[in-house]
């Protein structure tokens, strides 16, 4: 779980679509599907990462680095994005898959 965490954590600051450790892109588009513009993408990145980190500060402060609800803090950073105009697409997988989160258990798969 704590890996999981981690992973999650890097892969959400939104900022400018950066690859996380594990190679997965997040892919953003406005509301009306177009591209977005680099300074409203690092804006946005900017406002939702704060909120992103307090959150999930005073989650693990709370409860504990493994009882952090990562879903939870995914949809809040993607409603957070939305907010400002940007639509989080998913994230792109080593294997090609656009997924709604950044960890995608095996389980998942049917």
């Amino acid at each position: 779980m704590k890996k999981a965490l981690i992973a999650a954590l890097a892969a959400l600051p939104l900022a400018g679509c950066i690859a996380n450790p594990e190679g997965l892109r997040a892919e953003f588009s406005t509301i009306s599907g177009k591209p977005v513009p680099p300074k409203t993408l690092a804006y946005a990145a900017r406002r939702c990462d704060e909120r992103f980190q307090g959150i999930g500060t005073n989650q693990a402060m709370a409860y504990g680095l493994e009882n952090v609800d990562v879903t939870g803090l995914i949809d809040d950073a993607k409603a957070c994005m939305r907010r400002h105009g940007i639509v989080v697409k998913g994230w792109r997988q080593k294997d090609g898959r656009l997924t709604p989160y950044p960890v995608w258990p095996k389980y998942m798969d049917y």
